[in-house]
């Protein structure tokens, strides 16, 4: 679903991807008396207010978006929006939110008004420019990247709000390296190391923060890229194996039927976008 905002000016436009991780962005220039009338969206909505305000309603209650503030709402939620003032605001619809970020992002399944300092704002536009560059790119070469800089965004976001302490941040920084690293071994000492604390701190703390062990975090981040590109791409189900570093195609095929109780080349054929490139 694109949001094509009435009495708004679209400067980067609406932009889409084969990918099912960003539905659409926009940054939008709307003048005073502006309204967008109730609807929902399948993913994570995220506007940020440049300049202005606005108001979001939604379950019977309004939220005012000030100049600084960047609001989350969760999937599925009906809502509208309206302004009495000119406004500057950055909308950006995630198809792809992992689902740890996702219970952060909206907490609860309500929306989440986050308030950035000025120098975060800066840093928030940088990255939502950036984000814009890569969406408007060949979606086959910049998919990985594009996944790690929402990642990114999405953390700065929440690391902007201020209500997280540095040890839970730190987790989130170990969750998205291995994000964006799955076709490479990840031994959790090695990462210990990596990021300067004793392999049972880290174990600890990960498991406080995601109430998984890292290995088990690991194991599902891969196992879901593997999905991803089984529905997405037409890569042998070996490239897929080797992408998400399993050890050889029969180790993939009996960890991914152990944990979804069919073969991945069944779950392929329940799930392929048909429209999906061949593989070279």
């Amino acid at each position: 679903m694109m949001w094509i905002a009435e009495q708004a000016t679209g400067i980067g436009g609406d932009v889409t991807t084969a990918m099912e991780l960003v539905n659409g962005m926009q940054a939008l220039q709307v003048a005073a008396g502006w309204t967008f009338g109730e609807h929902a969206h399948n993913g994570i909505e995220l506007v940020g207010i440049l300049q202005g305000q606005v108001v979001l309603e939604a379950a019977r209650c309004q939220w005012q978006v000030k100049t600084g503030q960047v609001v989350s709402i969760p999937p599925h939620l009906p809502h509208r929006w309206w302004c009495h003032e000119p406004s500057r605001l950055n909308v950006l619809h995630l198809d792809y939110t992992p689902l740890d970020l996702a219970q952060r992002l909206v907490p609860g399944n309500a929306p989440r008004l986050i308030t950035l300092t000025k120098k975060q704002v800066i840093e928030y536009e940088g990255l939502f420019q950036r984000l814009l560059d890569l969406v408007a790119q060949s979606p086959s070469k910049q998919e990985r990247l594009l996944k790690a800089y929402l990642e990114v965004f999405v953390l700065t976001l929440l690391e902007g709000d201020q209500v997280q302490d540095p040890t839970t941040i730190a987790m989130y920084e170990v969750a998205a390296y291995m994000q964006t690293h799955l076709d490479q071994p990840i031994a959790i000492a090695r990462l210990a190391q990596q990021f300067l604390m004793a392999e049972v701190t880290l174990r600890r703390h990960f498991r406080a923060v995601f109430g998984v062990s890292p290995k088990q975090y690991l194991l599902d981040l891969r196992l879901k890229e593997a999905q991803h590109l089984l529905a997405t791409t037409r890569l042998t189900l070996q490239e897929v194996a080797a992408q998400t570093c399993f050890f050889d195609l029969a180790h993939f095929s009996s960890t991914f039927r152990q944990h979804y109780h069919v073969s991945p080349s069944q779950w392929r054929a329940q799930h392929l976008d048909l429209s999906s490139p061949a593989s070279d």
